[in-house]
């Protein structure tokens, strides 16, 4: 990728909150990601169904674990932490081909917080309201960002990603989801795709997806990252509010 080309990525993620990238993943590397994220999906899930907690790990590091209440959830729609059962994951997480793009577009440090699976399969009804990832956070100019990787064809049809165009840049009140954000606006935008394309998003940027009650699956690999900037921001503020991810201290 020349200067050129990462100059026009950052002007069009600096400006919308979040840019495509057509045939960013093809070939080997490709079936590589499809064919190993598929086959540690289904292991996990399958894990899951006879009672293993597989997230263990995930929330002994994050401190805290909420399940949204506002969202139909669907069974084994998706699987985070993906690097703490398969070490190609976690390399991929912090030293794959796209993490220095993604540190251009944060303009900062990234400290790598999750490789994730997306699934939104057959006639599910699983959908999330419009919402933003740095939640409980400093939000400033680097909050972090997301890289989602299609494994399949995704469409407003069967489920695929939407964007509140330059949502970043809007000031909300506290919480996880956006309360009131004017999903059907002009501003809304479909994030259609095809596999081997690339979402890169700020984790400022509103984003939302629907159910897929179509006969064709929905499926991606996320990593997300977070600004070191902000993080250490973020541990001031924990030390002089006495909390610790959203809970006091005791």
């Amino acid at each position: 990728m020349t200067d050129d080309e990462i100059a026009q990525i950052k002007h069009d993620y600096d400006r919308d909150g979040f840019v495509i990238l057509r045939g960013f993943m093809q070939g080997r590397e490709f079936d590589e990601l499809r064919d190993r994220a598929t086959r540690l999906s289904t292991g996990l899930f399958e894990r899951q169904r006879n009672g293993e907690d597989i997230d263990a790990k995930r929330r002994e590091r994050a401190g805290t674990y909420e399940r949204w209440k506002d969202r139909k959830r669907g069974a084994g729609d998706v699987l985070k932490g993906l690097q703490d059962h398969d070490a190609w994951f976690e390399r991929q997480l912090n030293a794959g081909r796209h993490v220095p793009l993604v540190e251009a577009l944060v303009e900062d440090e990234l400290i790598p917080a999750t490789a994730a699976w997306f699934e939104k399969k057959i006639g599910s009804e699983y959908e999330i309201a419009p919402h933003r990832d740095a939640i409980g956070r400093p939000q400033g100019p680097h909050a972090g960002a997301t890289i989602w990787i299609a494994l399949d064809p995704a469409d407003p049809e069967n489920g695929c990603l939407h964007y509140g165009r330059g949502s970043h840049r809007m000031d909300f009140a506290p919480g996880i989801f956006v309360d009131g954000f004017d999903a059907d606006s002009d501003a809304a935008v479909p994030a259609t795709v095809q596999p081997g394309d690339a979402v890169i998003h700020n984790a400022l940027t509103v984003h939302w997806s629907h159910g897929n009650p179509t006969d064709r699956p929905r499926r991606a690999v996320s990593y997300f990252y977070r600004g070191v900037t902000n993080e250490k921001t973020y541990e001031k503020y924990r030390l002089y509010a006495g909390v610790k991810m959203g809970k006091a201290t005791e």
